[in-house]
C-alpha cells in the first residue's frame, strides 16, 4: 500500500513512539503497533490500537494530574521533580533547539498539494 502522505513510500508493519498533548501535558507511548510509511515515517493505526493509546493517554494525564493535586504541585514541577524525567527533557529540548531538527510548514502549502 501506498502512503497517503507522500504518494512514494510502502507501508510496512511496525512499531512507533506516539506523543500526544493537551495543554500543559505532554504523554508519550512508546513501542505502539503500526502501519509505518518506509520514506516520510508517516503512521497508521488501527481503530482498536488508537482507542488503546487514547485510554493511555487519558490514564496517564489523570494519574499526573491527581498526583501534582495530592502533593500541591503543579503538573511541569511535579514531573521536573523527578530526575529521570527532566533529564529526558533536557535532552528533548537540546534536540529540538537545533535549526536542521525543526519543520516549517504552511497550512496552505498543505492545501494547495491537496488540490494538485
Amino acid at each position: 500500500m501506498k502512503c497517503v502522505i507522500c504518494k512514494t513510500g510502502v507501508i510496512h508493519a511496525g512499531h512507533t513512539t506516539i506523543t500526544l498533548q493537551r495543554n500543559e501535558s505532554t504523554v508519550i507511548i512508546k513501542n505502539v503497533s503500526a502501519d509505518i510509511c518506509d520514506n516520510c515515517g508517516e503512521y497508521y493505526l488501527l481503530e482498536e490500537t488508537t482507542e488503546r493509546v487514547m485510554a493511555a493517554a487519558e490514564d496517564a494525564i489523570e494519574l499526573a494530574v491527581t498526583e501534582a493535586e495530592t502533593n500541591g504541585l503543579d503538573e511541569t514541577d511535579h514531573l521536573l521533580g523527578n530526575p529521570a524525567n527532566k533529564a529526558r527533557l533536557l535532552k528533548a529540548l537540546e534536540a529540538i533547539s537545533h535549526p536542521r531538527n525543526l519543520v516549517h510548514i504552511e497550512l496552505s502549502d498543505l492545501e494547495q498539494r491537496s488540490v494538485e
